[in-house]
């Protein structure tokens, strides 16, 4: 369909200014964006195409790269994008740098989409501790209602299915979470004090 409306394009210029196409246009990457993620968690119920390529991985230097990608389209939003390292030196861990990035950039993104305009998200990087590594993405945001909690990680659940915004399928969480998994770690949700949501990355280093 994206292939035809391009095609349709090229023959008619003057559709492009049609209310009609930009809807249809914006409903064509609303679906490759959903097919594109039932693909991914499709492979990793059945390990098809879901493995890590396991590198040493500066994690400082990644999230310094994901503040810098975000930091204007946060800007742009009306939010405010923090990062938080330690002053110790963290040695590379092995980890897949592409998959950490994708999950880390859900719930970043995730963050912009359900926080008003000038809340805070900080991205921080905990010194390791018992051989694990923590990565945070805070916000100060209206935070989640206990009820809903248990059930974030789910796939298709949305916390507000009134107000939900319409590009979001209730799948982002549970790629992230599977990504996380898929290192032998966890993601978890914790309440940010005085109000808002803490999605913590606790990932095993050796």
């Amino acid at each position: 369909l994206t292939t035809n409306t391009s095609a349709l394009c090229e023959e008619y210029p003057i559709i492009k200014t049609s209310s009609f196409f930009s809807s249809i246009n914006s409903e064509c990457q609303r679906m490759t964006r959903l097919l594109n993620d039932l693909s991914l968690l499709s492979h990793a119920d059945t390990k098809i195409n879901w493995s890590l390529e396991l590198k040493l991985t500066e994690v400082d230097t990644l999230l310094l790269e994901l503040h810098d990608t975000f930091y204007q389209t946060a800007h742009d939003t009306g939010h405010n994008l923090n990062l938080q390292l330690p002053d110790t030196v963290i040695k590379p861990c092995q980890l897949d740098g592409q998959r950490l990035t994708q999950a880390i950039s859900i719930l970043i993104n995730n963050a912009m989409s359900y926080t008003p305009k000038g809340s805070t998200i900080t991205l921080s990087l905990l010194p390791p501790k018992d051989k694990q590594l923590c990565i945070c993405i805070i916000d100060d945001g209206p935070g989640i209602d206990e009820e809903h909690k248990p059930y974030i990680f789910k796939r298709f659940y949305r916390v507000d299915q009134s107000r939900h915004k319409k590009e979001h399928f209730g799948l982002g969480l549970s790629i992230a979470h599977e990504i996380v998994s898929l290192h032998g770690g966890q993601l978890t949700l914790e309440d940010t004090v005085p109000h808002g949501c803490t999605f913590k990355i606790s990932l095993p280093i050796h």
